[in-house]
Parts: C-alpha cells; structure tokens; sequence
C-alpha cells in the first residue's frame, strides 16, 4: 500500500464537485492552490499541507490521512464561509463513502475546523478563509 494521498485528494474533489447544492454556493474548486485571479467564494482542497500515518490493524495495512480544506470569500463576514463548511461536512463528515483508487476507504472524521482563520488581501480583494480538517481512514483492498 503505498502513498494514498493523490487518490484521497481525487476523491474529495469528486464527491464535493458532483454536489449541486455546494457547487450553487461556491464558484470553483481548486487543488493545492488557488490562482491569483479566483472569484469567490471558493474551496481549496490540500493547500500542500497533506500527511499520512500508517494505521495498520487486523492484519491489514491502512493509512490515516490528514486533509485540509480551505473555504474563501470576499464578503466581510464569515456566514457564507460558515454555510459553506457546513455543506462540505454534511458530505464527508462521520462518512465511509469516498471512492479512493487503489484502498477501502473506512471512515472520514472532522478534526478541528478554524473559523476566521486569515484575512487577506489578494490581488486587491480583502478575503476571509475557514480551514477544515479531515482525518480519512484507509486500508488496503
């Protein structure tokens, strides 16, 4: 079993971008990075800052992965960020349900979220970000 963290990534970015409720709230995903002229708001998923850790049990090999999902907007309050961190966890919180190449995937839990996380300015826009992590529990098929 080797690295699962592209495929656990794939997956993500699959389930949220197939949910139209969440694609009516947001304008666009984006992996590892958003572009500098991204129009909000908008999910980052991965940012770079992924890890993995063996979780081997019942004599099987698995992973925990952590992931991080970053939410922007350029309203001046954190409500839209809110209701939209709302929906993605509706999608992947307490779930066993992601299609992940190559691994079974056993459980998706939140491990912290962090409100109001940065205010920024990109490319002129003053911008609120939420950041979500998941803990995603594989093993091997």
């Amino acid at each position: 079993m080797g690295f699962q963290i592209g495929s656990i990534v794939k997956a993500i970015y699959s389930k949220l971008s197939a949910d139209v409720t969440l694609n009516n709230l947001i304008t666009n995903i984006y992996v590892s990075s958003m572009p500098k002229k991204a129009t909000f708001p908008c999910v980052v998923i991965g940012d770079n800052d992924l890890s993995e850790t063996p979780f081997n049990a019942f004599g099987k090999r698995g992973k925990e992965t952590l992931v991080n999902i970053y939410i922007y907007d350029s309203s001046n309050s954190d409500l839209t960020n809110i209701s939209i961190a709302q929906r993605i966890d509706s999608l992947l919180e307490a779930k066993s349900d992601l299609t992940i190449d190559g691994c079974n995937h056993i459980q998706t839990i939140l491990v912290s979220s962090l409100f109001g996380y940065d205010v920024n300015s990109i490319e002129g826009t003053e911008v609120r970000a939420i950041r979500i992590q998941y803990k995603i529990t594989t093993d091997e098929t």
